[in-house]
């Protein structure tokens, strides 16, 4: 989550139940109940690619979750050098992409960059392009501050989420909160996730 341009806020009660196949490949099952059109089940799977970064990290790595209707949410994450990495997510609803964003990060020992990309339109000239120096916004065509995992935008929407190991046991709890002061919405998340 820490490298989206925007924390994967759900609203309702999500279960997912992840099962590893090998240390490289792991399918999960997610069954989300909620009043919105997110309600109902999705499958899952991620690929972790043998470019070993540490012993905790390896690249590239693949996600993507689909619903029984052809819904489509899918990640791409490489590291191309141990300073630069790559991302994409990718967002198809009804057979039509629906959002798409890239981002490119430089780390070195005094500093870090990105470039970011959301819905990007270059023919009617909208979309997102961030640029973080350090974790701080710079530009943008609508403000908004990273508080990790969470943000805060000029539009007063505030929105967050926190995930809580249940150690010893294999579970992990998931709170999601979007609050919308202009509109007057709130929307609130709990989630867990076994594995």
């Amino acid at each position: 989550m820490s490298g989206e341009i925007t924390p994967n806020i759900f609203e309702g009660f999500k279960l997912i139940a992840n099962k590893g196949l090998s240390s490289h490949f792991q399918l999960s099952h997610s069954f989300i109940l909620s009043s919105g059109k997110s309600s109902g089940y999705k499958f899952g799977s991620t690929y972790v690619g043998t470019q070993q970064i540490s012993p905790n990290e390896a690249y590239p790595v693949l996600v993507g979750e689909m619903s029984p209707s052809g819904d489509l949410t899918a990640n791409i994450i490489h590291q191309l050098t141990p300073s630069i990495r790559l991302r994409l997510m990718a967002l198809v609803e009804k057979h039509r992409w629906l959002t798409c964003q890239y981002s490119a990060e430089y780390r070195s020992p005094l500093y870090s960059l990105t470039l970011a990309a959301g819905d990007v339109d270059v023919v009617n000239g909208r979309g997102l392009v961030p640029f973080f120096n350090n974790e701080a916004l710079l530009l943008g065509n609508r403000f908004f501050v990273l508080i990790r995992p969470g943000l805060v935008d000029t539009e007063y929407t505030v929105g967050a989420t926190m995930e809580k190991r249940l150690t010893p046991m294999p579970f992990t709890l998931v709170f999601s909160a979007l609050i919308s002061h202009l509109a007057g919405k709130y929307h609130f998340g709990l989630g867990l996730i076994l594995g």
